[in-house]
C-alpha cells in the first residue's frame, strides 16, 4: 500500500469580499507538475460566513502528490464561494511539503497573497501526518 498524507488546514484573517455577510471560503490544493503547470488535486468544503475557517482533513495518496520528496511543491488557493458556481479569489501561495510539515511542527502560519500580491490572510497547518 502506498503512502498517504493527511493535512488539517485552517485559514486566519482572510479578506472579507462579501457585502452583506462574511466571505464563504474554501481551499483548493494544486500539484505543480514537472512542466510548472498547476493541476487540481483536492478541495475543502465551504465554510459559510467565516474569515477564520477550520476545514476538515484532506487525504492525499502517493501519486496525487509526490509524497516521497519533501521538495514537492503544492499551491493553495483560497476562494470565496459566491454561489451559483461562482467564486472569488481571496489569496494563494506556493509551498513545499517540507514547509507545510515545519509550519505544523512550529505552529506557524503561512502567508497568502491576493492577485495584487498584497497580504491576504494566512493558512495554518493544524496537522501534517505522513503514513
Amino acid at each position: 500500500m502506498g503512502r498517504k498524507l493527511t493535512l488539517k488546514l485552517g485559514g486566519r484573517k482572510l479578506p472579507n469580499k462579501d457585502l452583506f455577510s462574511k466571505s464563504d471560503p474554501f481551499l483548493i490544493v494544486f500539484n505543480v507538475t514537472s512542466s510548472g503547470a498547476f493541476k487540481f488535486v483536492k478541495r475543502t468544503e465551504v465554510k459559510k460566513n467565516n474569515l477564520n475557517p477550520d476545514w476538515k482533513e484532506l487525504e492525499f495518496e502517493d501519486g496525487e502528490l509526490d509524497l516521497g520528496k519533501s521538495s514537492t511543491i503544492v499551491r493553495f488557493e483560497v476562494l470565496d464561494d459566491d454561489g451559483r458556481g461562482k467564486a472569488e479569489h481571496l489569496g494563494s501561495a506556493v509551498f513545499t511539503l517540507a514547509q507545510l510539515e515545519a509550519a505544523s511542527q512550529q505552529g506557524a502560519s503561512l502567508q497568502l497573497l491576493d492577485k495584487e500580491r498584497h497580504a491576504a490572510g494566512h493558512v495554518v497547518v493544524q496537522s501534517y501526518r505522513l503514513d
